[in-house]
């Protein structure tokens, strides 16, 4: 105790004898305790106070620990959790501020770092509260006025580094009744969101101003970059993802105030959009792998600028129901929030005067793909359905594009410069299985558009297109063609001009399926659209016709153009293989001026077709003069059609024409010379024949074979004539018409000096009853051949000769004469009994011989062959007005 005793007599001394350097200290020691007591217990109190108001408000909370370093700037909250009716309102695992004290003393709040680590939150909205972490704040109705701004305040900025959010999540709920009446049947908004990783680095500030112009916005200054890792947003309600967001920086943002705006680069690793709300084919609406945009800015909050926007696998998917409604639209919200104030006093109201410009650099799109289905409105009709999916390899824009919303709603200002590639192009009928359309690339050069109706570009090429595959056969389709080359193309005050334009290679394969349609009809698309209203028609029908100028148009090909006809048997397979056609001076505004046009084509079967003369395509009613060679047409590729539609087959047959093609303002006056070389046709029945002979109106066989001339040959004219626009025009009537008068001239020109029987000097008679010559009649009783009889078979061989396809039948007949004369019977001729058995007998013999010495006679004197002279069964007739002879028909 006395050295106790002696150390603090020897303070209370130096105290004394150092009165103010002693109270100095004393302060220090006492400031030192109470921080050391504050430092202890601060804390706890916070703990306690944070804990015991949070219970006030019926949320019972924990938490863990609360650490508070006053020298250094730092508050870390640790393990804090809340729960209200047993459900979870909040989480934080780790919550932590550091802070400088010394900008204070500048106005300015300046946080060094902010990081969040496995932080939660809960919210929800209600028509009279809004709840947060479980605490309530209702809604008292009252307006609180704003104090009025002393003119002296001190204008205080803040500023922030560094931000680290690990595993954030918050869910928000939104209901359309007060709080102490809501539902679940009353919730129209449940969403969920959580981010794995948020971290910001850099300078953040808003700074203070002495220039009261300056808007906080205007003080606005960032330097730094911004990354985000997985970032969700989902529906619990439609239970699916709203949107989901790979990995996502943001890098080099510069910020000097809101009128000044630069990013470096946004590159976004994986997104996603409307999960459930896409075609089947896809999860999502919208989605892509990857999105890198470089060099952009914003300025004056109204103009944007990107230097560069690359994009990995896109999709966009689309589907609508059997109502016509988006699938995309059930994340519409289905009620409508009461409005909190009229429609005039919202905020943030979009000007109808506001400009906003974009402007693009070059684009970049690798492996996009759109699909889009239609549900038909009827299950039962298919036909009414959509179901299409566009695959496209790449797409690059090089060049500039500027895009400008104009005020009072005005139409939207498009600007382009630069060039077009595209390549590997799929276009897909899900439905059928079958490409709509491919192409391998598509490359525009100098594209300058300076508004929607004034564009340009110096070339296109198109290269191995291929379009509506065949739904008879995979792999093959409708149209291809190798390239399509477009030079100097323009479209301006509604005309449209091409220097060249050039398609190579093109290919058809036309098909006629089993079923009688034409392939590609498959393709129509049936719509259930109502029809246009009357104003929509009028306006279409004012509307001015686009004025077309084309320099040069040239198809050339070697590849195969075919029609294939399934629908008969065999099937039908005609074509050509080669086809070349140059037309030049194309003016609308000229309608008078002549365009040459050059066209020539080989077919399949090696004939040729030739083309030569001039044609003024746009006037009102079509002009042209032309001529043109037909040589080696093989008849015969057109066989199963012609057995299809007149029941009869050609056997053989190769066409040459000269064709002589002139149209005066839709006037024809046409003519085709026809030379068919061995021309044959053969019936499938003799019902087929008698139906062509009736459309005809002549035995069509017999016919062609006194066409025929020595070398086998038919020649018709064939004029054709009337009004091309007329739609009851039909050219199969000339032809019909030309054939029956060539008929009809061959027979009283050769025929009649031969003894065929004909009605009249009409031309056009009636060729169906005038196909037989002159019978021979016999003595009654005899088979000998008359010096009168010779010398009209004599002249009746001359006719063979000259007509080497003509056949004749020749038929004996016996008549009521030679049964009187063979049988010296008195017959009764009110009361004709039929001959005896052995009567007719003999009487068939006799006419059997009168026919047989009608063929020796020809066959002797003209030489003709006997397969040429066709016997029938002879017959016996008691008819009055039956003959005793030898009938000849050809």
């Amino acid at each position: 105790m006395s050295k106790i005793a002696t150390i603090v007599g020897q303070t209370k001394t130096l105290y004394n004898e150092n009165l103010w350097q002693g109270r100095l200290i004393l302060a220090t020691l006492i400031t030192l305790l109470v921080l050391v007591v504050v430092r202890v217990s601060l804390p706890y109190t916070i703990i306690y106070s944070a804990t015991y108001w949070l219970n006030t408000q019926g949320v019972t909370a924990q938490i863990e620990d609360v650490t508070i370093n006053i020298i250094k700037g730092n508050l870390t909250v640790v393990g804090a959790t809340g729960t209200k009716n047993k459900v979870s309102v909040f989480n934080i695992g780790k919550a932590s501020v550091d802070w400088e004290w010394k900008p204070l003393s500048t106005n300015t709040i300046h946080i060094q770092s902010v990081e969040l680590e496995d932080f939660n939150l809960n919210a929800a909205q209600y028509s009279d509260a809004i709840e947060i972490a479980g605490i309530v704040i209702k809604d008292t109705g009252i307006v609180e006025q704003q104090p009025t701004q002393d003119e002296d305040t001190v204008a205080w900025g803040a500023s922030l580094n560094q931000i680290d959010f690990k595993d954030l999540g918050f869910c928000f709920q939104q209901f359309d009744t007060a709080y102490d009446k809501v539902s679940q049947e009353n919730k129209y908004f449940d969403y969920c969101g959580n981010i794995d990783l948020l971290t910001w680095q850099g300078d953040f500030s808003l700074g203070n101003t002495d220039t009261p112009s300056e808007s906080p916005g205007q003080q606005l200054t960032v330097d730094g970059t911004l990354q985000i890792k997985q970032l969700s947003l989902l529906d619990n309600i439609l239970e699916g993802a709203l949107i989901d967001i790979g990995d996502t920086s943001l890098s080099n943002i510069k910020i000097n105030g809101i009128n000044d705006i630069k990013l470096g680069a946004i590159n976004i690793g994986q997104l996603t959009i409307l999960e459930k709300s896409g075609h089947p084919r896809h999860k999502h609406a919208v989605e892509f792998d990857s999105l890198d945009i470089t060099g952009i800015s914003v300025s004056n909050l109204n103009t944007i600028a990107i230097n560069s926007i690359s994009l990995n696998k896109p999709v966009i998917s689309m589907a609508r129901d059997e109502k016509g409604a988006f699938k995309y639209e059930q994340w519409l919200m289905q009620k409508k929030m009461a409005s909190a104030e009229p429609e005039q006093n919202i905020a943030g109201r979009t000007d109808d005067n506001a400009v906003f410009n974009i402007k693009l650099g070059n684009i970049n799109i690798i492996d996009s793909e759109v699909c889009y289905e239609q549900a038909s409105s009827k299950p039962s009709n298919i036909a009414q359905a959509l179901d299409y999916c566009l695959n496209l390899a790449s797409s690059e824009w090089s060049g500039n594009i500027a895009i400008t919303t104009p005020a009072n709603n005005n139409s939207v200002l498009l600007a382009l410069n630069g060039d077009l590639s595209l390549s590997s192009l799929i276009t897909t009928n899900n439905l059928l299985q079958r490409d709509l359309l491919t192409f391998e690339t598509l490359a525009i050069n100098k594209i300058a558009v300076k508004s929607l109706d004034d564009l340009a570009f110096g070339k296109l090429d198109l290269d191995n297109v291929a379009g509506l595959e065949l739904t008879s056969t995979k792999d093959k389709h409708t149209i291809t063609v190798a390239s399509l080359d477009v030079s100097v193309f323009s479209y301006r005050n509604n005309a449209l001009a091409i220097d060249k334009l050039a398609i190579n290679d093109l290919g058809l394969e036309i098909t006629l399926n089993e079923d009688g349609a034409l392939d590609f009809e498959k393709w129509k698309i049936n719509t259930t659209e109502q029809p246009s209203t009357a104003k929509a028609e009028a306006k279409q029908a004012a509307a001015e016709p686009i004025k077309i100028k084309i320099g040069e148009f040239s198809l050339d090909t070697t590849r195969l153009l075919e029609f294939a006809d399934l629908s008969v048997t065999p099937n039908m397979l005609i074509g050509l293989n080669e086809l070349h056609l140059n037309i030049k001076q194309l003016d609308s505004d000229k309608p008078g001026q002549k365009s040459p046009i050059e066209l020539s084509a080989t077919t399949t079967r090696h004939g040729t077709v030739n083309i030569k003369g001039v044609a003024m395509p746009f006037e009102s009613k079509p002009s042209f003069d032309a001529t043109g060679k037909i040589t080696g047409l093989d008849l015969r590729a057109a066989s199963p059609r012609a057995e299809q539609a007149i029941g009869h087959i050609i056997k053989s047959g190769q066409m040459d024409a000269d064709l002589t093609l002139l149209s005066d303002a839709g006037q024809l006056d046409s003519n085709i010379a026809l030379v068919l070389h061995h021309f044959k046709l053969k019936a499938k029945s003799k019902e087929d024949a008698a139906a062509l002979d009736e459309t005809f109106g002549m035995p069509i066989n017999q016919s062609l074979m006194l066409l025929k001339d020595k070398k086998g040959r038919i020649k018709l004219d064939i004029p054709i004539t009337g009004d091309i626009n007329n739609p009851e025009f039909d050219p199969t009537d000339a032809i019909i018409k030309a054939t029956a008068k060539a008929t009809s001239v061959t027979l009283i020109t050769f025929y009649t000096p031969y003894g065929l029987v004909y009605a009249g000097g009409n031309v056009l008679f009636n060729i169906a009853t005038a196909l037989n010559f002159d019978p021979l009649i016999f003595d009654p009783g005899s088979s000998k051949l008359t010096g009168a009889q010779e010398e009209q078979l004599a002249k009746l061989a001359e006719l063979l000769v000259e007509r080497p396809a003509v056949h004749l039948t020749l038929c004996g007949s016996t008549n009521l004469n030679d049964r009187e004369k063979l049988f010296t019977e008195i017959i009764d001729r009110e009361k004709i009994k039929p001959p005896s058995a052995e009567r007719l007998k003999k009487l068939k013999q006799l006419g059997s011989e009168r026919q047989k010495n009608v063929k020796d006679q020809l066959v002797s004197i003209g030489k003709i062959t006997h397969d040429r002279l066709i016997l029938c069964e002879p017959e016996h007739s008691d008819d009055a007005e039956s003959i005793g002879g030898v009938e000849i028909n050809i």
